[in-house]
């Protein structure tokens, strides 16, 4: 599945909550395809460790100016993307 498709399933919902977010990202990349146990749990795993990994960024980010935070977000928006029109071919 295409990046571009991802983001048009995948979309932020009105929960702040990471289980939310997992199971609309779950469905947009299982789809109907049913995923061993193992890749389940792993692909959760790998999930809940990038959302950790975001928050420790943010946290950083919130010690910069405001211009500086913009930027460096605008850095790893544009880093994400690239990853995924690249080298994430699901």
């Amino acid at each position: 599945m295409a990046y571009r498709e991802i983001k048009k399933r995948f979309t932020l919902s009105s929960s702040i909550n990471v289980n939310d977010q997992w199971v609309d990202y779950s469905k947009a990349v299982f789809g109907d395809f049913e995923p061993s146990v193992i890749q389940y749990k792993q692909t959760k795993q790998a999930f809940y460790a990038g959302v950790m990994s975001m928050l420790g960024m943010n946290l950083q980010i919130t010690n910069l100016s405001d211009d500086e935070g913009v930027a460096a977000l605008q850095r790893l928006h544009r880093e994400c993307e690239s990853f995924f029109e690249t080298q994430a071919r699901i």
